[in-house]
């Protein structure tokens, strides 16, 4: 760019001193002029300067301009290199230590109280006990055989009515032509099968007013029950044969028991109140005798026997 504007400024100077010498002034007249109101003539314009070609400019050889090297370019990181994941996990790192807890403060001791002396609650004794004892009628003749005060049940029943028990499932065998056991105690709702182990066919029925019922013929290795929803006395036998016969003692309470070999017995957690005890075995007459629960006394029973024993 100088040297451009360099080049241009010789030019214009060459050009000027090129240019013609002016004219001389015309001889000035002493005869005055007119005055006119003409408009003065305008100066003369000096000629425009002849053009000359310029001088070729000769460019100055190019300059080279140093060629910056490009800056060194660092070699890029190595990314490092992820271990290979191995089968054990790392080390879990160890917790920090828990800072030691502060002493509690030392309770200052208070005086216990004076124990309060209750009054003992009087104990209701809701059991009732006794024995019993079985003798022979006179007019009968019957013996008392080893094992008949262990038929003796006794049962209660309050006065405000007794709590439905809990039925179950019980089984009476027949097999050698007799029924095996001769005598069951049952709560009322309870079932009972009676399933033929004889090689022979049976026929069990009763004919109990109020709870008779037929099972049928059936061989051996079948089974028939039976649902004994009305309490009392069930006489069972086979119409097959005659001479068997058993016992079902359907009981309307839970509360009940049976005597051991000596002819004691005892009837636990009572409620509390009026109520009959009754006394059954199968080889006498039922008694029965109204208690007040709690008692404390022992109620002790004496029954005759005048019937021949089950199944016999």
């Amino acid at each position: 760019m100088r040297v451009l504007s360099t080049l241009l400024l010789a030019a214009l100077l060459q050009a000027c001193a090129s240019a013609p010498a002016p004219r001389p002034a015309a001889p000035v007249s002493t005869t005055p002029a007119p005055v006119s109101a003409a408009v003065p003539a305008p100066a003369a314009v000096p000629a425009a300067p002849e053009r000359v070609a310029p001088a070729p400019v000769v460019a100055p050889a190019a300059v080279k301009a140093p060629v910056a090297k490009p800056a060194a370019v660092a070699p890029p990181a190595a990314k490092p290199i992820a271990p290979a994941p191995t089968s054990d996990p790392a080390p879990a790192p160890a917790p920090a230590p828990a800072p030691a807890p502060a002493p509690a403060p030392t309770p200052t001791p208070t005086p216990a109280p004076a124990p309060v002396q209750l009054a003992a609650a009087p104990v209701i004794n809701t059991t009732l006990g006794g024995r019993i004892e079985l003798s022979a009628s006179a007019s009968g003749g019957k013996q008392i055989e080893p094992g008949d005060l262990a038929d003796t049940v006794i049962y209660f029943v309050p006065e405000n009515g007794a709590r439905r028990p809990q039925p179950g499932r019980f089984r009476m065998y027949t097999q050698g032509k007799t029924f095996d056991p001769p005598l069951l105690i049952v709560p009322i709702g309870s079932s009972v099968a009676f399933p033929n182990n004889d090689p022979i066919r049976h026929n069990v029925y009763s004919a109990t007013p109020g709870a008779a019922f037929d099972l049928g013929f059936y061989g051996e290795g079948e089974s028939r029950e039976h649902v004994f929803d009305q309490p009392g006395l069930v006489v069972v036998n086979c119409n097959v044969h005659h001479v068997m016969q058993a016992q079902v003692l359907v009981l309307p309470t839970e509360h009940h028991t049976r005597a051991d070999a000596k002819g004691n017995y005892r009837l636990a957690d009572l409620p509390a109140g009026r109520g009959v005890l009754h006394f059954w075995h199968p080889r006498a007459a039922a008694s029965s005798l109204p208690v007040s629960v709690p008692t404390g006394t022992s109620i002790d029973r004496k029954l005759s026997v005048s019937k021949p024993r089950i199944g016999r």
